[in-house]
């Protein structure tokens, strides 16, 4: 891909999510969430829009940042 460097290196970061589950049978699970609490602005290695795609060329080489602070509820039944 001409005009693209692929040496360029990705900034750290660090993100904190809290998850709690409750149990109130033996074949039951309800859990909830909060990924990314402080809602930070990051985006993975790979998440860029020159990252390799079949059948693809990218000009640019844009960050694609990741959610931002997302709330969860999840039920698990056990059969």
């Amino acid at each position: 891909v001409v005009g693209v460097d692929r040496a360029v290196a990705t900034p750290g970061f660090v993100t904190l999510g809290l998850h709690a589950g409750y149990k109130p049978s033996k074949m039951a699970l309800v859990s909830v969430g909060v990924d990314n609490v402080f809602d930070r602005n990051y985006y993975e290695h790979m998440s860029r829009t020159d990252a390799a795609i079949s059948g693809y060329v990218a000009n640019t080489q844009t960050a694609v940042n990741e959610p931002g602070r997302t709330y969860w509820l999840k039920g698990q039944v056990l059969f």
